[in-house]
């Protein structure tokens, strides 16, 4: 061939992957030319790795020629079950003139134009490769301080690590749960999963468990989510918990702030007299105590025990400036033809408690507001299921904001505020 390293052809100046055949050396390749051994860059794959690594090869050009066609050889044999590219990734430089004396010496003008055509065929190649922005999109730059593995994320103009989610989100399943229960006390027995669950929420702040929709947890006994305080929990129930039968509390949340929570409960509890607040045979599927700025939804059908305490009494935080909607049944469903025992009773004393919003109708015992300051019910629905004298709402509440509107005249003379201050 001419001396002179022309024409080019279109090329991207690297091989497809290749596989080894049991020999070290390789090559010539067709159609790949190099300029100096120095260029070549060989990466390797072995049977069970899932990345290309670089490996240190042995560069040799086949005729001696400024741009020539050349082999590789690796240090050992190469099986069949290990892959292997070999790409072109030259460094551009200037390291000859192109003139003589007042002429242009045209065999160095041809060998730098080559050289310059070869690097930009590899920049090429090398940025068909690069992360891009769509059209009309903005440059992305990749923050440096990235690990293997990390998961990344948008931020403004950058590309930069992500939450490690599997630290702060995670199911009760990867607690070992399994959410089989098909009845009261029917299922495997999640109540030790779920405590793990709520032991690992209160390690942190900011961390979310969930219950996957579609499933149903049996729990056996009480469980009580920790002592230490911590901010930002999430408990997102989208499947319901079926208590056993019994006089327990079958989930106690408490000592948290800034928190959300969607809790479900299907079935399971006992009857008693919940117009008191510890009658013989209490049964509650939600307990929330020391817990402050709190929103959120509970839940309940066909459940026969209370359906929420909220706490005032001890905890670590004070009690208030909750929001919380909470359904209990629809009595028109074949599937729930069991009414809860009662939506939410409230032990005072507290301060600022929030606001409540409930659709209680079909419980088999009034609400109760006891010894709480500054509640605010922008609705509330009771009526005549309720067993306590057709269905009312017990307020011991010294200041009080009522929205009933649409209410019937029946359900809006069952409420039975406590002589304090009404307003």
């Amino acid at each position: 061939m001419s001396i002179t390293p022309f024409p080019i052809p279109r090329q991207v100046r690297q091989t497809d992957v290749l596989v080894g055949n049991g020999g070290a050396v390789y090559g010539p390749f067709d159609g790949f030319q190099i300029f100096d051994n120095e260029d070549i860059v060989v990466y390797v794959k072995a049977e069970a790795e899932t990345d290309f690594v670089k490996l240190d090869v042995v560069v040799a050009k086949v005729s001696g020629l400024s741009f020539d066609f050349f082999t590789i050889g690796f240090p050992a044999p190469v099986p069949s079950t290990t892959e292997f590219v070999v790409s072109s990734e030259r460094v551009a430089e200037r390291s000859a003139g192109v003139k003589k004396g007042t002429l242009l010496d045209m065999t160095a003008l041809e060998k730098e134009l080559s050289k310059q055509a070869s690097v930009q065929q590899e920049t090429r190649r090398d940025i068909g490769r690069a992360i891009m922005a769509e059209f009309g999109g903005s440059p992305l730059m990749l923050a440096a301080d990235l690990q293997d593995g990390d998961v990344l994320m948008k931020s403004g103009a950058r590309i930069v690590k992500a939450p490690d989610y599997a630290a702060i989100v995670r199911t009760v399943e990867s607690f070992g749960a399994v959410g089989d229960c098909t009845g009261v006390g029917l299922g495997t027995d999640d109540k030790a999963a779920f405590a793990k669950a709520l032991a690992w929420v209160h390690g942190g702040h900011y961390r979310k468990v969930v219950t996957l929709s579609g499933k149903r947890y049996r729990i056996s006994g009480p469980i009580i989510s920790g002592t230490n305080p911590f901010v930002g929990a999430q408990v997102v129930m989208d499947g319901p918990i079926t208590p056993d039968a019994g006089a327990f509390t079958a989930i106690t949340l408490q000592n948290m702030r800034d928190c959300y929570f969607k809790l479900q409960v299907y079935e399971g509890g006992q009857d008693a007299d919940y117009r008191q607040l510890t009658p013989a045979g209490c049964s509650e599927a939600f307990r929330i105590k020391g817990c402050r700025h709190v929103s959120g939804e509970v839940n309940a059908n066909s459940y026969r025990g209370r359906v929420l305490l909220e706490d005032c009494v001890g905890g670590y935080f004070k009690q208030s400036f909750h929001e919380l909607f909470i359904r209990c049944g629809d009595r028109e469903s074949a599937f729930f033809a069991v009414p809860c025992g009662q939506a939410i009773y409230v032990r005072g004393p507290t301060t600022a408690l929030g606001w409540y919003s409930f659709n209680s109708a079909w419980t088999k015992y009034g609400n109760v507001f006891d010894s709480i300051v500054d509640v605010a019910i922008p609705y509330a629905e009771f009526g005549a299921l309720n067993t306590d004298a057709g269905g009312k709402l017990d307020l011991g509440v010294s200041r009080l904001r009522l929205g009933l509107d649409g209410q019937s005249p029946r359900r809006r003379r069952n409420i039975r505020p406590h002589p304090y201050e009404v307003y």
